[in-house]
């Protein structure tokens, strides 16, 4: 999700970014005097990547629904029985209370990518005129993608 909410944001802040400058670079092939503060595109990569984050928490929803139906999992009955340590630890019953490391490199990954990658287009709209998104290394949406699916593993793996 936090994926998708910093692209989408980047988006449509970048639409308005793009129609209040003044001197907005015009595209190669239209007239010199008009802008095209509308030729925006979200790049293939954080399309693949949004889709990587969605397809795991699908895919999360999918094992925990399974594994409930089973009664493989612990669930907190209250409100009150929850933490905010809860995110970091495994849900089986056999293994409650632990930490999981699928959980915890995933939330790793994923926050330090956010963060790095908020931070460039941050800078984007601070040097440009006419805002274009950066470039994420392929390594990177690789190594999300690994990430995503070592805690899709280790979600399948609770008992």
């Amino acid at each position: 999700m936090l994926w998708s909410v910093l692209v989408l944001s980047a988006f449509s802040t970048a639409l308005a970014w793009n129609l209040v400058q003044d001197d907005c670079v015009p595209r190669e092939d239209a007239p010199a005097d008009r802008c095209q503060p509308f030729d925006l595109s979200i790049p293939d990569h954080l399309l693949l990547l949004m889709g990587i984050s969605s397809s795991a928490l699908i895919g999360a929803h999918l094992i925990k629904s399974q594994q409930l139906s089973k009664k493989k999992l612990h669930f907190n009955l209250t409100r009150d029985e929850a933490r905010w340590t809860d995110i970091f630890e495994t849900e089986g019953n056999n293994d409650r209370s632990w930490l999981d490391f699928g959980k915890i490199q995933m939330f790793l990954f994923t926050v330090i990518l956010i963060l790095a990658y908020a931070a460039v287009v941050g800078s984007e709209f601070a040097e440009s005129d006419n805002f274009a998104f950066p470039e994420l290394p392929e390594t990177a949406v690789l190594l999300l993608g690994i990430s995503q699916i070592g805690y899709l593993a280790t979600k399948a793996t609770q008992n």
